[in-house]
């Protein structure tokens, strides 16, 4: 019998590759970039939202500050409520409402399900989902400064405050938006579950609280998202010095704060994932 040639060993059989599970893989593809790329395409197919998230939240400032323009020179104080009008219909409508409906979609449909039990992460697939409305309201924001500065309207004398408001009220408003959703059946019933926090949002603002009596409610109402995101727009806009500024938003940024802390706190407990 002969022996075999050492010089030719025999192959050894070997395992497959295995694939990486790893999310931070370079062979892998960001999954919150498509998931959020994913939603973003299925946003952009859904008319009424894509009028609501992109049209109205500009047609509102720029009426307000035309109108004020024909008055005379725009002062900081209608160019803050102006803002502050394009904020309580971006936060409620275009952040807000857009969750409300997109997670309950989401949920009814399966995906959310399919989507928590593969690889991606729950912190992606909720920022995933907060994506469009994200990027609408930032980028609406950018183009209501763009319209202020047409209509030669004041710059802002403390933009860091400004950009403190904005995204501190989208953190609050998109996590209402999950624990609305906890508790809304399906998309259509959303119109009706929603409507607590838009009345909250509705008495925050300014020309609302102006007309309330002094008194405990007032007091209260002035704790509201939209009161204390009101709050440092109008001091963002205020002819103050850079300490009375700083000093005047420690409340409304520590409640903008508490607000933000309490409403991802009991969106993480409320929210259902799946279908009873």
């Amino acid at each position: 019998m002969s022996r075999p040639d050492s010089t030719n060993p025999v192959p050894r059989a070997t395992a497959p590759p295995q694939r990486s599970t790893d999310p931070r893989s370079p062979r892998r593809p960001p999954r919150l970039r498509s998931l959020a790329a994913a939603e973003l395409r299925q946003f952009s197919r859904n008319k009424t939202l894509l009028v609501m998230g992109t049209a109205l939240p500009l047609a509102i400032p720029a009426a307000l500050l035309a109108i004020e323009r024909s008055h005379g020179a725009l002062t900081s104080v209608a160019v803050a409520l102006s803002v502050e009008a394009f904020l309580m219909y971006a936060l409620v409508f275009v952040v807000f409402y857009t969750i409300v409906s997109t997670a309950t979609t989401r949920r009814n449909e399966g995906v959310l399900k399919r989507l928590r039990t593969g690889e991606a992460a729950d912190i992606q697939v909720v920022t995933a989902i907060c994506a469009p409305a994200f990027a609408l309201a930032v980028g609406s924001f950018l183009l209501t400064l763009v319209l202020v500065e047409v209509f030669g309207g004041p710059h802002p004398s403390f933009f860091p405050l400004v950009l403190a408001a904005l995204f501190g009220g989208v953190t609050v408003f998109a996590a209402l938006g999950f624990v609305t959703s906890g508790f809304t059946k399906d998309a259509e019933s959303a119109q009706i579950t929603s409507l607590p926090v838009v009345l909250l949002a509705g008495v925050g603002m300014t020309n609302i609280r102006g007309i309330l009596p002094e008194g405990p409610v007032s007091d209260l109402v002035a704790f509201t998202p939209i009161a204390v995101v009101s709050d440092m727009i109008h001091l963002g806009w205020a002819d103050f010095s850079f300490w009375e500024t700083l000093s005047r938003s420690v409340k409304p940024v520590l409640v903008v704060l508490a607000w933000s802390v309490a409403s991802v706190i009991i969106a993480r407990r409320s929210f259902r994932w799946y279908v009873r």
